[in-house]
């Protein structure tokens, strides 16, 4: 499994290595963690040998930590896929993510491909006892693993009350603007899906960050806020 690394040089430049863990698939998660840290670590401090580059017939990139919701990652030569992660984004009460790949079609079919995403979806929901496998592997169980305060949605942003608000009239006023805030954000991201650029006329796809309806917004709530 290739991964592909970003670095950054001392005068601001950034470059791009991708090292490889060599039998990843037979690895336990615990393992995995280990050799994923020490390949970074490699990478980052410029430590990495010919041989580290090695082997690899699978690559992961995860352009989502510069906040590219969805890529077209190139393939890299003598490898048959690789998979892009895009940043985890709220869409209403949901957090959702973008898989995509691009694969060598003379050995990889488009179904295949399909079933391989679907099967990766799956697992990163918890099918198939993944994460409590996982927990297993670190010596962990999920009721031992503090978790973080999960960072509100835009419709529970929207929704919920401020901390010092006056009548009730200022309050709903108060929730519109955090509503609409969020709404030009999602719009910023994602606005290019509504947006009419077909010249055949098609419909564009459209994305549910876009809808007012789930963060409580409506056309005169619209118009009130500044």
């Amino acid at each position: 499994l290739g991964l592909a690394v970003d670095v950054e040089r001392k005068d601001g430049s950034r470059f791009l290595v991708v090292p490889v863990i060599k039998g990843a698939d037979d690895m336990d998660f615990a393992d995995f963690h280990a050799r994923y840290e020490e390949v970074v670590e490699k990478a980052r401090t410029n430590k990495l040998s010919p041989d580290d580059f090695a082997g690899a017939t699978i690559t992961l990139t995860n352009p989502g930590t510069l906040g590219t919701s969805a890529s077209v990652p190139r393939l890299m030569p003598n490898q048959g896929t690789i998979v892009a992660t895009g940043t985890i984004r709220n869409v209403g009460a949901d957090r959702r993510m973008t898989i995509s790949s691009t694969y060598d079609h003379r050995i990889i079919q488009g179904a295949e491909s399909g079933l391989f995403l679907q099967r990766m979806e799956r697992l990163l929901t918890g099918e198939d006892d993944f994460y409590a496998d996982a927990f297993a592997a670190m010596g962990a169980r999920p009721a031992d693993v503090a978790t973080a305060e999960p960072m509100p949605s835009p419709a529970e942003a929207a929704s919920a009350p401020p901390e010092t608000a006056g009548d009730g009239d200022t309050a709903e006023r108060l929730k519109a603007v955090a509503a609409g805030v969020a709404l030009v954000k999602a719009y910023r991201h994602f606005g290019h899906m509504a947006a009419h650029l077909d010249p055949l006329g098609a419909e564009p796809a459209g994305d549910p960050a876009l809808d007012p309806a789930p963060l409580g917004l409506t056309p005169d709530l619209m118009a009130e806020v500044p």
